[in-house]
């Protein structure tokens, strides 16, 4: 028993590996998400700018321009976005020769609406991926799941005793920490703490 934290980018990548088909929207948003606000915590984008993840009320997130190089002061002067500085991408799920993504090359219908997904998760606020992970910015018990591999079901249905997998186990197993007091302090000041009464 106890709060943990876990290291943002491998919160969403662990839930998207595991829980969606390919083809599925969340998976098409997750990864869209993933690829635009990438691993780095704070990158310079441009002279005297850097770019990282905001956290606000809520428990939602998005990708905020700061006036320093560890993104703790948000940039109040230059009057631009993320956005501006032009890092989207194609849309990208994999070499089309090892999954099952090869088929929507040769599917337009397909391949145009979940491009549309990609296109339209890749900006500033992040609204599609807050939206498709807001049931997972609570504490739920520690449920196993049937489970994806990038996409993929495991085994014949992901519903194997020894194909299912363990919310928590994953989480722990992944860049999760302790959170302890200054840890807490941190997230309440943010205001990113959604079920916690502290202090």
């Amino acid at each position: 028993i106890g709060v943990y934290r876990q290291e943002f980018y491998q919160f969403i990548e662990q839930i998207s590996k595991h829980l969606w088909s390919i083809d599925d929207y969340e998976y098409v948003v997750a990864l869209a998400g993933l690829d635009y606000m990438t691993d780095e915590d704070c990158r310079q984008v441009g002279d005297d700018l850097y770019a990282g993840i905001m956290p606000y009320e809520g428990g939602n997130w998005e990708i905020a321009l700061y006036s320093d190089e560890r993104c703790l002061y948000p940039d109040t002067s230059s009057g631009m976005t993320f956005d501006d500085f032009g890092y989207t991408s194609d849309m990208d799920l994999g070499d089309e020769n090892e999954n099952y993504y090869g088929y929507y090359y040769n599917n337009d219908d397909k391949r145009d609406t979940l491009e549309g997904y990609w296109q339209s998760t890749q900006e500033y606020t992040l609204e599609l991926l807050n939206e498709v992970y807001s049931e997972y910015k609570y504490c739920t018990l520690c449920l196993d799941y049937p489970t994806y591999q990038d996409g993929y079901f495991i085994g014949d249905s992901g519903t194997d005793d020894d194909d299912l997998i363990n919310q928590c186990w994953k989480f722990h197993s992944h860049d999760s920490y302790n959170c302890g007091t200054e840890c807490l302090a941190l997230g309440t000041a943010q205001g990113s703490i959604l079920q916690l009464n502290y202090g």
